[in-house]
């Protein structure tokens, strides 16, 4: 439950739109919350955490922490390691079965569909 006075990370979905900073929400209703240091009138989903960017796409997100932006962070860098890795091979490697290959799918959320 988001309160007012919380603190929250507003993180730029661009970066030419700066770093992420601290912002302070300032009211909350039903679906919005209106935060204060970013933009006036900036108002994100209670649910979400996603600014609304009315007609355009939303211009950021919000995390209820830094510790909370850093491990989405480090889970994201840590996957475009792995999808660049596993793009760029075309076997699977010498002496794993194929019943490794589809629990780690399923581990990563990712839905193979059945066997060809």
């Amino acid at each position: 439950m988001l309160t007012v006075g919380q603190k929250l990370v507003f993180v730029p979905r661009e970066r030419r739109d700066g770093a992420p900073k601290d912002v302070t929400i300032t009211a909350v209703g039903r679906k919005w919350a209106k935060v204060d240091g970013w933009h006036h009138d900036t108002r994100i989903d209670i649910q979400t955490l996603e600014s609304d960017g009315g007609v355009f796409s939303s211009p950021g997100q919000c995390y209820l922490s830094w510790d909370a932006w850093n491990a989405k962070s480090a889970a994201d860098a840590a996957w475009r390691r792995l999808r660049s890795k596993v793009g760029n091979t075309w076997e699977a490697a010498a002496g794993i079965p194929a019943d490794d290959i589809l629990a780690a799918a399923k581990l990563l959320g990712i839905d193979l569909g059945p066997a060809e």
